[in-house]
């Protein structure tokens, strides 16, 4: 494998802007739900109620609309015959370090967003939790997580021929 970051596609910014805006969209559903069953329905209370959402909706859309080329920017991915190392963020910046040797299991999810583009994300499971190396393309999800999952054949292989000894 290449001992390079790569970058994802950039297909994955329309798929992010469209998750967002469901996510937006059922926001809003559950924002406005909150309003119509509030009980104290004095004026000083709506005014304050009404506000409030106002707000909260404008930061969840601003965020909506300036996340995805952020997330994009920063994005990067690089699997090697040692370590998958994955460095991510949109406001906190963080890098994932999993050595191939923890690896327990690795799944292929595609939902209908991806699905449509292309796109498709591989779920490497280990003991600690599980990580997710998201938006790749169809073909390279697949290609990482055949590498991976051989890596992982082998140390198996290993393992058990150290044991028969």
């Amino acid at each position: 494998m290449a001992d390079e970051y790569k970058m994802l596609n950039p297909k994955c910014k329309k798929s992010m802007y469209i998750n967002y805006a469901i996510s937006f969209a059922v926001m809003l559903v559950i924002f406005y739900a909150v309003f119509l069953l509030t009980d104290n329905k004095s004026p000083e209370n709506l005014a304050a109620i009404e506000y409030a959402l106002i707000i909260m909706t404008i930061v969840v859309l601003i965020y909506c609309l300036v996340a995805p080329p952020i997330f994009y920017k920063h994005y990067r991915y690089m699997v090697t015959n040692e370590k998958i190392d994955i460095r991510r963020g949109i406001i906190i910046l963080r890098r994932i370090l999993v050595p191939i040797e923890r690896i327990h299991q690795v799944e292929i999810t595609r939902g209908p967003i991806n699905n449509a583009f292309g796109l498709a994300n591989i779920e490497i499971t280990t003991a600690g939790g599980k990580v997710v190396i998201e938006y790749l393309n169809r073909d390279e999800a697949e290609q990482i997580a055949d590498t991976l999952n051989d890596f992982v054949r082998s140390m198996i292989k290993d393992r058990g021929s150290v044991l028969e000894q």
